[in-house]
């Protein structure tokens, strides 16, 4: 007993470092985002001529309202390389759309600050270049995750409940491709038996000492018609931290 303690609290733990090394990912991308921004600023400036000109206050205020947009755009725009499903496309337009946003409101925050130089076309210029860095990196920090998890690291476990073709469909799309970093937990195949397990169902027990971890994801394919099951499952889900999702089978 105390054996199946230490493993199910290390497992558990286990779970919780990969979940924090995801949410480590998007912030330091995040971060980087902010080091190139201020990297193409330094040297952007170069190019407004009464940029040497402006007093230390005017420079502070600058700095601070180009590091605000950025901040803002991150918001709604950030970056969705650390999520694994996430294909080339999305990337460009989340990209190309956080630099847009950027571009906009550093525009508009330094008309409202008083910036009368011309700084509408030399922030085009720092957009455009923020656009292509932005992108090459995203690529390459995508590059090197798919490496990363194609290796055994940054992984999630999977839960998968029932047998039709449906449920082996996913498997097939999140397992068959490893760069996605997903690992099966577990696969209960009788999905009946898995909804009517009343005994202990609350703490969804393998037996009388043993608790299932369902890992960081659930998707569970029983027919609609099982809708009490399916909310039971759900609202287990809530309780353990574990995203739930609910697969229709192929013939429904």
């Amino acid at each position: 007993k105390l054996a199946r303690s230490y493993e199910e609290m290390a497992t558990e733990l286990d779970d919780y470092v990969k979940n924090l090394t995801n949410r480590l990912i998007k912030w330091v991308v995040i971060a980087l985002d902010f080091l190139v921004l201020w990297g193409i600023l330094l040297f952007a400036t170069d190019i407004f001529p009464d940029y040497v000109r402006w007093d230390e206050e005017k420079r502070i205020t600058f700095w601070l309202l180009c590091t605000i947009s950025l901040l803002l755009a991150e918001i709604r725009f950030g970056t969705v390389i650390h999520l694994r499903q996430i294909g080339a496309g999305m990337i460009l337009k989340r990209t190309t759309m956080l630099v847009l946003t950027y571009t906009l409101l550093a525009y508009v925050l330094l008309r409202a600050a008083h910036f009368m130089s011309k700084i509408g076309w030399r922030f085009v210029i720092i957009g455009l270049g923020l656009l292509v860095v932005l992108l090459f990196i995203r690529f390459v920090e995508r590059w090197i995750l798919k490496r990363l998890r194609s290796s055994g690291y940054n992984t999630r476990h999977i839960t998968l409940v029932g047998s039709d073709v449906a449920i082996q469909n996913i498997s097939d799309k999140l397992i068959g491709n490893p760069t996605y970093g997903y690992r099966i937990r577990h696969h209960f195949k009788n999905a009946e038996e898995f909804l009517n397990d009343n005994d202990g169902f609350d703490e969804l027990t393998i037996n009388d000492n043993e608790k299932k971890n369902l890992g960081d994801e659930l998707y569970l394919c029983v027919p609609r018609s099982q809708r009490q099951g399916i909310e039971r499952i759900s609202r287990l889900c809530d309780k353990r931290m574990v995203e739930f999702y609910y697969v229709p089978p192929a013939d429904e």
